[in-house]
């Protein structure tokens, strides 16, 4: 017998969101990354803020050991950007998400920084 996995659908990870699309904003995928629905993402710092560019987020720190990036958004649909940036919707704010269907770095340290620099943003972290 043939065994299927069933993989993440887009927003999946949604537990509630603002009426309206609110949670939701419009931004683009840095070039060269194929993600799945739920990746927590960061600001791409070689690009001008104002342009919403986004990449997967690391957990890397700097030498002061704060996060640069910080995570600021979750990719909302599945994403292949191998190409070139892509246009992506993201949950920017006022949100709810299910923390085991996020991808991010999975070190202890790394998840509760998560935790609390999405709250920054208004992106509630559930377990």
């Amino acid at each position: 017998m043939t065994t299927f996995t069933e993989s993440r659908h887009a927003a999946e990870f949604i537990l509630s969101e603002a009426a309206g699309n609110r949670s939701r904003d419009n931004a683009t995928l840095l070039s060269g990354q194929d993600l799945q629905a739920g990746t927590v993402l960061a600001l791409d710092v070689t690009t001008t803020p104002s342009s919403k560019v986004f990449k997967a987020w690391d957990g890397s720190r700097d030498s002061d050991n704060t996060h640069d990036p910080y995570p600021t958004a979750i990719l909302l649909n599945d994403a292949d950007a191998s190409s070139g940036n892509l246009a992506v919707a993201v949950i920017a704010r006022d949100a709810e998400v299910n923390k085991n269907l996020l991808t991010y770095p999975t070190q202890s340290e790394e998840e509760a920084d998560m935790i609390r620099l999405l709250a920054l943003v208004g992106i509630i972290v559930r377990s």
